[in-house]
């Protein structure tokens, strides 16, 4: 799973912002800034537009194709 999120981050990081949140870090800005899309399950991948709204999400691992499809498709 690392290395599919690598390669998905280095291939639309002028493109997309990442945000990594670890779940067990309940007082890291990002975790206080997203708490209100609380993961069903992990690892949980959510996407959201420029106003922090969801467009989708997905519980489990996503291989760099399939995070690059969700993304492209999100963009469009």
């Amino acid at each position: 799973m690392a290395a599919d999120w690598a390669q998905f981050e280095s291939a639309n990081q002028k493109k997309l912002e990442i945000v990594y949140i670890n779940v067990d870090q309940r007082s890291s800005p990002e975790f206080l800034k997203y708490q209100r899309f609380a993961p069903s399950g992990i690892p949980y991948t959510l996407w959201l537009d420029r106003k922090d709204r969801p467009l989708a999400d997905k519980t489990g691992v996503l291989t760099a194709q399939e995070l690059t499809e969700m993304s492209d498709k999100l963009l469009k």
